[in-house]
């Protein structure tokens, strides 16, 4: 298996994403993936979600697809899907507040714990719970996976 970060001090092969070198204490060269991923900035200075935050879900993500397009997997899957975001958010003017909020209580009422319970804020807008809920489901997939 090939290491997922070397120490650019000690050159110390890591094959796990901590945060600095188990050798010499130098900080990780891999890139912040959740707060910062390289793809969601380019030349213009302006990152991705600084416009996107602005834009109703569809057309957000079709913009998102543009803007990272050249810089991760696969243009053309990149290209398809922002297509299809298109079409969606071409679509997204005949839905009403009440047929989403019924199709994502369907959704919810299907899932269980915190995922449930962070798609039942999301319907009432209550970020700060959903944050919550969210983490809460991050803390016990990372303590299962200790376990294992």
């Amino acid at each position: 298996m090939a290491s997922l970060w070397d120490c650019e001090k000690c050159g110390y092969n890591h094959y796990d994403e901590s945060s600095e070198c188990k050798n010499c204490g130098t900080e990780s060269n891999l890139p912040d993936m959740v707060n910062h991923p390289p793809h969601y900035k380019d030349a213009s200075g302006v990152g991705c979600t600084e416009v996107v935050k602005h834009m109703m879900y569809f057309g957000g993500a079709c913009f998102k697809y543009l803007y990272r397009c050249g810089n991760k997997w696969d243009d053309i899957e990149d290209l398809k899907k922002a297509v299809r975001c298109a079409e969606l958010a071409d679509d997204d003017r005949s839905i009403t507040d009440e047929s989403w909020l019924r199709a994502m209580y369907q959704v919810a009422s299907h899932r269980d714990g915190n995922i449930r319970d962070a798609m039942f804020n999301i319907r009432s807008q209550q970020w700060e719970y959903v944050i919550e809920y969210i983490k809460a489901e991050i803390a016990r997939l990372e303590s299962e996976a200790v376990d294992d």
